[in-house]
């Protein structure tokens, strides 16, 4: 058995029954838009310093993001989540033809965890409705790639990025139990990135910047998401409300 294992087993054999029995879990996916102003504007100065007109590929595409939760109830209306989401996106200018081909990538990489408080807002035997409100760190990744290949030539180069910043997420979330244990949710919601600057990844002070403005983070966006919701109640009556 891995120390791992043997610290969680311990953490669950310490924690009162009438504490646990107000945890439930929670894993999610949906769809997210994203901003990303700063890398667009990137993209748009790279395209102009092309001797080679570029078609765009994606360009920050809205995209599959995927979410955890530990959640603990502190009252029959009121509870507190520990939430984890990771969010990836990215870009692409490109070109080919008979003699190669040019790209230039933009590849954004996001770990979020926060805090939620959620409150029910209305409830009924079938369902209920709670609204939430979230903030916490938020880590980015950016990689920028380019790559030429004409004829036997061939030329590619690489930088690594990254950033934090503190997100504010609001959110309006629909639970329809299942199973005595389980309900199904679908949640909506927007996420303000605060936005935190880019800078060479170990070097805190190579910071990007166009016209002499540090170039942001921009995960600002919708968040729409179905998930499950697990529960640990021991009093089945309750039915995770």
């Amino acid at each position: 058995m891995t120390i791992s294992l043997q610290c969680a087993l311990t953490i669950l054999f310490v924690i009162p029954v009438e504490v646990l029995s107000q945890i439930s879990f929670s894993v999610y996916g949906g769809l997210a838009t994203y901003e990303m102003g700063n890398l667009k504007e990137i993209n748009k100065r790279q395209a102009t310093s092309l001797p080679i007109e570029s078609v765009k590929i994606n360009n920050f595409d809205p995209g599959l993001y995927l979410g955890a939760s530990v959640n603990l109830r502190l009252t029959r209306q009121l509870s507190l989540g520990l939430n984890y989401q990771h969010n990836s996106t990215g870009s692409r200018l490109g070109q080919r033809d008979y003699s190669g081909f040019y790209a230039f990538d933009q590849i954004v990489t996001n770990r979020l965890i926060g805090m939620e408080p959620e409150i029910i807002i209305e409830q009924h035997s079938f369902a209920r409705i709670s609204i939430s409100l979230m903030t916490g760190i938020s880590v980015t990744s950016l990689e920028m790639k380019e790559k030429l290949s004409v004829y036997n030539l061939q030329e590619e180069s690489s930088k690594s990025f990254t950033a934090a910043s503190v997100p504010l997420y609001g959110g309006l979330k629909l639970y329809l139990p299942v199973f005595d244990f389980v309900s199904g949710t679908v949640a909506l919601g927007y996420l303000h990135d605060t936005g935190g600057k880019f800078h060479l990844k170990g070097y805190k002070n190579a910071i990007i910047s166009i016209n002499n403005q540090p170039v942001k983070t921009g995960w600002s966006g919708i968040r729409i998401n179905a998930g499950i919701i697990f529960s640990l109640d021991q009093v089945k009556t309750n039915r995770l409300w």
